[in-house]
C-alpha cells in the first residue's frame, strides 16, 4: 500500500508541472474530446486536484489502516462535464485495496486514463481496468459509484438492482447545485472568487453556484464586473456560447419587464426568485433577513451540494459549507451528496460469485 501511495504522490507531482509531456498530451486529447473544455479550465482542474496532495493529506483522507482484508470490485461511472471528475473516487477505492472497473465518459476520458496509466507505470499491477459495456460488467462487481442527471441515476439504479446490487452497494449521485450567501461588505476579491465558483466549467458542475442570495442594496453590477474579470482569465468556449444562445435570447426579449439583467454571449445574471436556471445563467436573489435564506436552504437541502458563504455555517450545515473560491477546489475528504465515500468503501464486501468471472472476461 505504501508503494501505491508513493507512486501516486510521484505521479501527482509530475502532473503539477504544466510542461510535463504526459500531461500536455492528455490535455490536448481532452480538449478534442469535449467542446466545453478550455485550456485554462483543464489546467485549473488538474492543479486543484493534485497540487495539495501529500502524505499527510492522504492520511487525513484515507487513514493509515492496512488495505481491506476483503477487497471488492467497485465499478465507477464518470460523467463528462468536469475535467478529471471522479478521480477522487477511483484513487480512494484503489488505495483502500479495492479493484476498480472504471467507465469514463467518451467526452471526458483522456485525462483520467492518462493519469492512471502514468501511475501504473510507477507501480505495475495497479488494479484499475476500463470497461465499455456497463450492463455486461455489473454482474461481476460488488459496488457501484456513479454521478449524472436524475434520469441517468434512475436508470442505473434499475440496472444495478436487476443484477442483485442492493441499495447498500450503490453510491449514486444525481443533479445538485451550489448556492452562495453574500454579506453587505462583500469585498471585490470575494466577488471574483464567487464568479469563478459560478462560471468555471461553464456552470456545468454539481458545485457550480446557480443561485446567489444577496442583501438588499448589494449591487449585482459589482458581481457582473467580477464576472468580466473572470472571463479575461477563463475565456468561454464556443460550445458554451451556443448552449446559452436560446436562454439569452429569451431573457433579452423579456428585459423591459425584468428587475435586473446582465448578459454577454457566454453568461447571464438575472435578478429574480431563487430558481436555478441553465448552466451559465446565475440567479441573483435579494434577502432582507438571514432567516429568509436559512428557511430556503432547509427547504432545498436535498438539492444543494454546497453553500458558499463568508459567514460561519449554521449547526448541521458544516460539511456543506465553503468559503468564496472554494466551491471548485474541494478538499479530498469532501462528501458529495452528504455521503462519506470512504466509510461507504470500507463497508463494501465481496458479494459471492465464484462464477462471476464468466460474466465479464478479464
Amino acid at each position: 500500500m505504501n508503494a501505491l501511495r508513493e507512486a501516486l504522490l510521484e505521479t501527482a507531482q509530475a502532473w503539477c508541472d504544466p510542461s510535463y509531456p504526459v500531461r500536455r498530451q492528455a490535455e490536448l486529447r481532452a480538449l478534442s474530446e469535449n467542446p466545453f473544455f478550455t485550456p485554462e479550465a483543464v489546467g485549473y482542474a488538474i492543479q486543484a486536484r493534485l497540487s495539495g496532495l501529500s502524505r499527510e493529506a492522504l492520511e487525513r483522507w484515507i487513514g493509515t489502516d492496512a488495505p481491506l482484508s476483503e477487497p471488492a470490485r467497485i465499478a465507477i461511472v464518470h460523467p463528462g462535464n468536469i475535467p478529471l471528475v471522479g478521480w477522487e473516487d477511483l484513487v480512494a477505492a484503489v488505495l483502500m485495496g479495492h479493484a476498480v472497473w472504471s467507465r469514463p465518459s467518451r467526452r471526458n476520458r483522456a485525462l483520467l486514463m492518462a493519469f492512471v496509466q502514468d501511475w501504473r507505470r510507477r507501480v505495475p499491477g495497479l488494479p484499475v481496468r476500463w470497461i465499455e459495456d456497463l450492463e455486461e460488467a455489473l454482474p461481476g462487481v460488488d459496488g457501484l459509484i456513479a454521478s449524472g442527471s436524475d434520469e441517468t441515476v434512475r436508470l442505473l439504479r434499475q440496472l444495478a438492482l436487476k443484477v442483485g446490487l442492493g441499495p447498500e452497494r450503490l453510491l449514486l449521485r444525481g443533479h445538485r447545485f451550489a448556492v452562495a450567501w453574500c454579506e453587505p461588505d462583500c469585498a471585490p476579491e470575494d466577488l471574483f472568487a464567487l464568479a469563478r465558483d459560478s462560471w468555471l466549467y461553464e456552470g456545468r458542475g454539481c458545485r457550480s453556484v446557480a443561485v446567489i442570495w444577496a442583501p438588499a442594496g448589494l449591487d449585482p453590477g459589482r458581481f457582473w464586473e467580477a464576472y468580466r474579470q473572470f472571463r479575461a482569465l477563463f475565456p468561454a468556449p464556443q460550445a458554451a456560447i451556443e448552449a446559452l444562445r436560446g436562454e439569452r435570447a429569451l431573457y433579452e426579449a423579456l428585459r423591459p419587464w425584468l428587475p435586473g439583467l446582465w448578459s454577454d454571449p457566454a453568461g447571464l445574471l438575472s435578478v429574480g426568485p431563487p430558481e436555478p436556471r441553465r448552466p451559465g445563467h446565475v440567479r441573483w436573489t435579494f434577502y432582507s433577513r438571514p432567516e429568509e435564506v436559512l428557511s430556503w436552504l432547509e427547504a432545498h437541502r436535498d438539492r444543494i451540494q454546497v453553500v458558499v458563504a463568508q459567514r460561519n455555517p449554521p449547526t448541521g450545515w458544516e460539511p456543506m459549507w465553503a468559503r468564496p473560491g472554494e466551491a471548485q477546489c474541494p478538499p479530498l475528504d469532501w462528501r458529495p451528496d452528504g455521503v462519506d465515500t470512504i466509510a461507504w468503501l470500507r463497508a463494501i464486501k465481496p458479494r459471492i460469485c465464484s462464477d462471476r468471472e464468466s460474466t465479464y472476461a478479464r
